[in-house]
Order: C-alpha cells, then sequence, then structure tokens
C-alpha cells in the first residue's frame, strides 16, 4: 500500500518522550477507544493521550490533588465525545473532542474518587468522590463505556459497581445484583448489553 492508505510503523511506537523507553513499573495502559490510547506515568505523574494512525500526541500532568499520597490512580478511560455522530471520522485532537477519566482509590480505602480532562478546554473537572462500603485496593480492569457513563469493578473485600455519570459529573456506587456469586477462580466483567444498556458478565468455572 501507499501514503496515505499506508500508516508508518514508527506511529505505533508510544510517546513516551526521552525517557529510556518502556517501563512496566513506570509506564501503565488504562484503555483505548474511538482511536485514541490512554497512558499513565506513574513516577512524572502525567497521562498521555495518543492517536497512533496520525501520530498525534498530549502530555498532561494529573490534578494536583494527586501529588500526595492520599489518592492512587489506577485506572482510566479515553473517549471522544462526537462519537454518537455517524457522520463523525475520528482523527486528530483538532477535529476529535477527546475527554480522559481518572478513577482512584483513597489511602484509607473507604473512598474512591474520578475526575476528567477535556481536549476541548485543555482543564481538569474538580474531583468528585463517593464512599464505598467494603475495603477497595484497586480497580484493575478497564473501564466500560455506557451511555455518557463509565463503570468499573472496585477489587477489594466485596462486590460492586461504581459508576462515573460523565455528564452530571456524580460517582455513585452500584449494589452487586442478588444471587451474583464470583467463585474463588471466576471473574467478573462488565459488558455492554444487546438492548445498549448495562449488563454483567460472570465466569464461574466452567460456566458463564
Amino acid at each position: 500500500m501507499d501514503p496515505p492508505d499506508l500508516i508508518p510503523s514508527e506511529r505505533f511506537r508510544p510517546p513516551l518522550g526521552g525517557e529510556g523507553g518502556w517501563e512496566p513499573n513506570k509506564w501503565r495502559i488504562f484503555g483505548c477507544r474511538h482511536g485514541h490510547v490512554l497512558l499513565y506515568n506513574r513516577k512524572q505523574k502525567e497521562i498521555v493521550l495518543w492517536n497512533p494512525p496520525t501520530g498525534d500526541h498530549r502530555h498532561v500532568a494529573v490534578p494536583p490533588e494527586y501529588d500526595r499520597e492520599e489518592r492512587m490512580i489506577w485506572n482510566g478511560a479515553v473517549l471522544c465525545t462526537a462519537a454518537g455522530d455517524r457522520s463523525h471520522v475520528h482523527g486528530s485532537f483538532s477535529s476529535c473532542p477527546i475527554k480522559a477519566a481518572l478513577v482512584s482509590v483513597a489511602s484509607n480505602h473507604a473512598q474512591v474518587s474520578a475526575c476528567i480532562y477535556s481536549t476541548e478546554t485543555g482543564e481538569w473537572s474538580d474531583l468528585v468522590s463517593t464512599a464505598v462500603p467494603f475495603v477497595v485496593y484497586s480497580f484493575c480492569h478497564p473501564g466500560t463505556l455506557v451511555g455518557n457513563s463509565l463503570y468499573w469493578i472496585p477489587t477489594g473485600l466485596g462486590y460492586a459497581i461504581v459508576e462515573f455519570d460523565m455528564d452530571r459529573h456524580r460517582l455513585a456506587v452500584i449494589e452487586w445484583p442478588l444471587g451474583a456469586k464470583v467463585s474463588a477462580n471466576g471473574c467478573s466483567r462488565i459488558v455492554l448489553a444487546e438492548d445498549g444498556g448495562l449488563g454483567l458478565a460472570i465466569l464461574s468455572r466452567h460456566s458463564l
């Protein structure tokens, strides 16, 4: 293939800057959606928004609330707010209104927080927090986008679903469905249901 159909392989190298390349203890990949990737540099306390096809990227320092040890960033998500427009073509930041969300756990393991960065404003939103009725350690799995909300399953001494409503800028804890048990060697994932709503898939041994 020839340009513009051929994309140079160099564009798919993460834009890590002059810091010696990829180090698992320093970098985390929080997810990809709508043609963009969200990276997190734990040591520099910054996120990197990256569009591999165009090579466009942006380094953004995380909010000052994360400079202290009171909160630990565990996961995040990236999305294009124009994705609902079927005529929209995902591309660089100049043509795509991108949002990046971060979710964190407080040092007391009893509270979770979230915030949003917008490429349109170049600013972070205020931090929103909510209490969780059990000890929470982390958010290990990628968030699931359903409508205008992001959902995560926290890892801890209990089960629940954390919802981040990006329109209302509200964080809430959804009770785990009654009877939905996860065995010691099983796992659970939030999924987009066939009707476009929120779904939950649980793998228990050999049953789904």
